[in-house]
């Protein structure tokens, strides 16, 4: 057993238990003006363990599992054996929904995988950064690609032997020291006996140029639309990649087994078969593989006349969205023109959207509705539309002057952020009130993110000149929220540029949070002048920056990028809003 698994904790806490079907105790630990929230910790925990229990046919080995919930947590959670500690948020928001799927069932998977010490997912998410074209670690959360890769396994291998495999693994080496090979020699062993890949590969091999390499490939496809025939290939570095793909003609976005694998050997691999010049080819099906595709023009175009079509639904929803994401990524870093990404985006408009769904959610609507709704109506407020504005307005109004309307926590954030940024000081210090009675630390970091979307610029001023009095959480929240905006853009970099001249700023914020908020700041910076201020700060400041020097490196690297990417695409992007605006 690992030392590090080891933990206790001392506060003044109540507790509240339920138990799992088997006699597991399950407790929940927190402050008693907040035990209340705990009840739906409480009724999923155990039904999440009841879960991994069942999956993996090993019971939890401990008699009870402690949950404990702290206020201004720094991490998002720890998993240590039979205690989890977090940080409090509320569970009944879309965001939360999203988040205890996530959230639990790890936390839950590892505290009770961890006496066997399966090292597996930190492994790959040290080793593993994912990033397209610059070195930034935040811009796709590094832990997770680790689940990224087990699913690409999972789908690659089967389900069956991948689930086989790793019970395997867990009943052979309880208690025991193991490392990824482990579990890459049992689950070659398993995909052998079920045929699933050939008997002279081994999946150590496979999987070691993903661990031992960052980032993630990109494939090139260049179509012959005269012979059917097409070339397959890896840019930069080489994996071992699981290549699926589906035609127009014979759409099957259900077989993710994959057809072909490129090896670190194959800088080209080729297709055969593949249909004619009116059809498109697909690549990637559901997202089951962690690359990217650059299809040639024609196959980008016919793909892109597909899903402005009635027909853009034989299309799976996740290959629309991945689709999307890819031409967006790759038009980013300059491999793709922005033209074809900035089409898929405008099939719809966000009014027609709007007046479909409307501003409050439906209460019967599914999950991935209720997600639809809140990107809508915030893109709707965001870009100016009068219907959302105006009733975001009413809302904020009538709730702050004590009338018994509410509205659901999944638009709180854009009825905040629009009542202030169309508002005044009026609404703004309506929403500091609220702020300075609220108890709940969700609640607290919504309030806090709406104050920053004023668009005064001397209330932005007296705001952060609070938050760096403040404590470093809310600082970081209240920096974040004004640096969003383009006038709060400029108020937010002037002021922690003076104020870390001042040096008032930094006790504040700390050592966690200043390459944070210099990150948001700097995805904005796009024009010289910019590089040559932080260059300056640097220099001044050597003493201040010495622990985040590679952070610094990163944020120049980001600068000069977005530098060049101003300079390549904003004639292009200019000249298409002219076109079809005109």
């Amino acid at each position: 057993m690992s030392s590090y698994l080891v933990a206790f904790f001392v506060g003044k806490l109540e507790s509240r238990t339920s138990q799992t079907s088997d006699g597991t105790r399950f407790e929940v630990w927190a402050r008693p003006e907040v035990i209340s929230q705990t009840k739906y910790a409480l009724d999923t925990g155990p039904r999440i363990l009841e879960f991994y229990n069942k999956l993996l046919g090993v019971k939890e080995p401990l008699p009870k599992q402690d949950i404990v919930a702290l206020p201004k947590f720094v991490a998002n959670a720890l998993e240590n054996w039979g205690l989890i500690s977090f940080g409090l948020f509320c569970h009944s928001s879309g965001k939360s929904r999203r988040y205890y799927p996530t959230q639990w069932s790890i936390d839950l998977l590892l505290s009770w995988i961890l006496y066997i010490r399966l090292n597996l997912l930190p492994y790959l998410c040290r080793k593993i950064p994912i990033c397209v074209g610059y070195s930034v670690s935040s811009v796709i959360l590094k832990t997770v690609t680790g689940y990224y890769l087990l699913r690409m396994l999972n789908h690659s291998l089967g389900e069956k032997t991948f689930l086989d495999g790793c019970r395997k693994y867990v009943l052979n080496n309880s208690l025991k020291t193991v490392d990824q090979h482990d579990l890459w020699n049992v689950l070659t062993e398993q995909a052998h006996l079920d045929q699933a890949i050939p008997r002279h590969l081994h999946l150590a091999d496979m999987m070691n140029s993903w661990t031992t390499r960052a980032g993630y490939p990109v494939i090139n496809i260049v179509r012959n639309y005269t012979t059917g025939n097409a070339t397959l290939r890896q840019t930069e570095s080489l994996w071992w990649i699981p290549v699926t793909y589906t035609t127009q003609s014979r759409p099957n976005f259900y077989s993710t087994k994959p057809k072909i694998w490129m090896t670190p050997h194959d800088y080209e691999k080729q297709l055969a078969g593949l249909p004619g010049e009116e059809e498109w080819v697909l690549l990637n099906i559901q997202a089951t593989g962690l690359y990217r595709v650059n299809y040639d023009h024609k196959n980008w175009e016919l793909l892109s006349n597909y899903l402005n079509s009635e027909k853009y639904e034989e299309i799976a929803v996740l290959n629309r969205a991945l689709l999307l994401d890819d031409a967006l990524n790759l038009a980013r870093v300059g491999q793709l023109p922005y033209r074809p990404p900035v089409d898929f985006y405008v099939q719809q408009l966000v009014a027609r959207q709007f007046k479909e769904f409307g501003f409050l959610p439906h209460k019967n609507s599914s999950y991935l509705n209720g997600l639809l709704h809140k990107e809508i109506v915030r893109w709707a407020c965001q870009t100016g539309l009068h219907e959302c504005i105006h009733t975001a307005q009413e809302f904020f109004n009538k709730w702050t002057k004590g009338s018994p309307i509410t509205f659901p926590r999944s638009i709180r954030a854009i009825v905040y952020c629009a009542a202030v940024q169309y508002g005044g000081p009026t609404q703004w210090n309506a929403l500091w009130k609220l702020f300075r009675n609220s108890t709940s630390s969700t609640e607290r970091n919504t309030i806090l993110l709406g104050l920053g979307c004023s668009q005064d610029e001397n209330i932005l001023k007296s705001y952060l000149d609070w938050a760096v009095q403040s404590s470093p959480s809310d600082c970081f929240m209240a920096f974040k929220a004004v640096a969003s905006s383009d006038i709060g853009f400029a108020v937010a970099k002037d002021f922690l540029f003076n104020s870390i001249e001042s040096s008032r700023a930094i006790t504040t914020i700390g050592k966690l949070y200043l390459p944070e908020i210099l990150e948001i700041l700097t995805s904005r910076m796009n024009q010289p002048k910019h590089l040559q201020e932080l260059e300056k700060l640097e220099r001044k400041h050597k003493d201040k920056f010495q622990a985040s020097s590679t952070s610094i490196k990163q944020m120049k690297e980001r600068i000069t990028y977005n530098i060049q990417w101003i300079e390549n695409n904003y004639k292009d992007i200019s000249n298409w809003l002219q076109s079809t605006i005109s």
